[in-house]
């Protein structure tokens, strides 16, 4: 995925845009350019979480349409074919909490020679409550989840083991905005995800999780009405968004019987 700091990034090419204007099409038209050069007919499936799903539904809209689609299946775990502005709203404040923190300088950190710790770390607390569902904290999961002995502990973790510590600053910045700016109108349906998604033929598989609080399950819910083969599958689980992620080893195996369901059934 462009700009995660892996593929092509702020972090690793300097001619990266700067302008946070990567979108989701760019690593569509990159991946399909991609089966192109290694003479790929068509892929049977396209499956992605997250940012992931959103990328998934993006392929769905721009190769998974007419009588002989080049994708044939997607299916979107803990993702939608637009960003809500509940979603949207989240994401602006693990954002603030870097942009306005005194080491990332105004973006001037790099010129410093400064990584901005203090930013990427506040980063991460902004996001922790949103990460799965508030019965996931009733029940002290972190502890199961990542051996710490309080919420404290979790949420203030030692030196260079913050979530986002890794992280570069631009690379994280640039995902966020791409992530606020989903919306599979951009592609198709002269604007409007609903059209958009009415013009897929592929069949795609819907998966949020129930208690997930970015990507609220209404969301799919709401998105699967559209779809003309489309199959509304939520997790039953209190993991929220990481549950779709691979976290609760019970998720996953509950997913991938309900996948190879859906997929078998083509």
């Amino acid at each position: 995925m462009l700009g995660n700091g892996q593929s092509t990034s702020p972090s690793n090419d300097a001619q990266f845009p700067s302008d946070y204007s990567l979108r989701y099409e760019d690593n569509i038209h990159a991946q399909y350019a991609l089966t192109q050069h290694l003479g790929i007919k068509s892929l049977e499936a396209v499956i992605g979480f997250s940012m992931g799903a959103q990328q998934a539904y993006y392929w769905a809209v721009m190769h998974g349409s007419g009588a002989e689609p080049f994708v044939k299946s997607a299916v979107a775990i803990c993702g939608s074919a637009k960003t809500s502005g509940h979603n949207y709203a989240f994401l602006e404040g693990p954002i603030t909490a870097l942009e306005t923190s005194i080491d990332y300088d105004g973006g001037k950190y790099k010129e410093k020679g400064v990584v901005p710790t203090k930013g990427l770390r506040a980063f991460g607390r902004a996001y922790a409550a949103w990460l799965t569902s508030s019965e996931w904290f009733r029940q002290d999961l972190y502890k199961q989840w990542l051996g710490v002995g309080s919420l404290k502990e979790w949420m203030y973790p030692p030196e260079g083991k913050g979530s986002f510590e890794s992280w570069d600053a631009e690379d994280l910045l640039t995902l966020a905005r791409e992530w606020q700016a989903g919306d599979v109108g951009a592609v198709g349906g002269d604007g409007d995800y609903r059209k958009a998604l009415e013009g897929i033929t592929a069949r795609v598989l819907v998966m949020p999780c129930e208690t997930d609080q970015y990507f609220d399950v209404k969301d799919g819910e709401n998105e699967v009405k559209y779809l003309k083969k489309g199959t509304f599958m939520p997790i039953p689980s209190i993991w929220g968004h990481i549950a779709g992620g691979g976290a609760n080893e019970a998720d996953v195996a509950w997913m991938d019987g309900k996948i190879g369901e859906f997929l078998s059934a083509a």
